[in-house]
């Protein structure tokens, strides 16, 4: 999970923005708002009943209060900063917990445990690794990666702007980790069950009767040493920074 801080019209049922990663990006749109206002006076409140506007005081000295307040607040209070000048003008602000890109991913990739594996396919029926990395990224962040492990591995390795690789320590939900000399990728999963997973599409590593690997398609499996997915195995982890944020 993660935070975004929001700002939004207290009219009726607030429309709030997209969010920012901090308050002090978010405090630089409000300022801008308010900038006309500059100079003049402002209250702020904790908006639920019960709650007095405090003292006037300047716009500056209401994003300092209003950093304190919203940062050191459990999730969802919210606060209201008024002009004294202009009736009119207030705005609504919050901090907000919510779902990571990388968490999307892995949730989207978790509804869909048992869409069996095949060569060569990015789904919706069937994936093999990539086509599956390749679908989720289109489908949760708007990304358009290649279609083969190794591919997007040297994207990675190619210094693309927002393609970073990281140490094992950084490693999040949702980050990509290539093994096995770039045949396959994977999705980190995080513990399940007190273990560290990856979640991802891939032949059974169980020979079947007439040769080759049984199908199994997409599950989560254990980082403890298997064909496919082994730290042992790993040749790189790669962060996107519009899924994870910057390690």
């Amino acid at each position: 999970m993660s935070d975004v801080f929001q700002h939004a019209k207290p009219d009726g049922d607030p429309d709030w923005d997209d969010g920012a990663p901090n308050f002090a990006r978010m405090w630089e749109e409000v300022f801008d708002l308010a900038r006309f206002h500059r100079g003049s006076g402002f209250r702020i409140k904790e908006r639920r009943p019960g709650q007095d506007w405090g003292p006037s005081i300047t716009l500056g000295e209401a994003g300092e209060r209003l950093a304190r307040k919203i940062i050191n607040t459990p999730d969802g209070i919210v606060f209201e900063l008024k002009s004294e000048a202009d009736p009119n003008w207030s705005r609504i602000l919050r901090r907000k917990e919510v779902a990571s890109t990388g968490e999307k991913i892995v949730e989207w990739v978790e509804e869909r445990i048992g869409v069996p594996y095949r060569l060569g396919f990015a789904g919706p029926n069937f994936y093999d690794c990539s086509g599956l990395t390749l679908r989720v990224h289109a489908v949760q962040a708007g990304l358009e990666l290649p279609h083969r492990a190794l591919l997007q591995h040297n994207l990675f390795r190619g210094g693309v702007p927002g393609f970073t690789l990281i140490d094992r320590a950084q490693v999040k939900r949702g980050d990509m980790i290539f093994t096995n000399r770039d045949e396959h990728v994977i999705l980190y999963y995080g513990e399940y069950r007190g273990v560290e997973c990856c979640i991802d599409t891939e032949p059974s590593d169980t020979l079947a009767p007439w040769g080759g690997m049984l199908g199994t398609g997409i599950r989560i499996r254990p980082m403890t040493g298997n064909y496919y997915n082994a730290w042992s195995r790993v040749g790189g982890i790669g962060r996107i920074i519009s899924v994870n944020g910057a390690p």
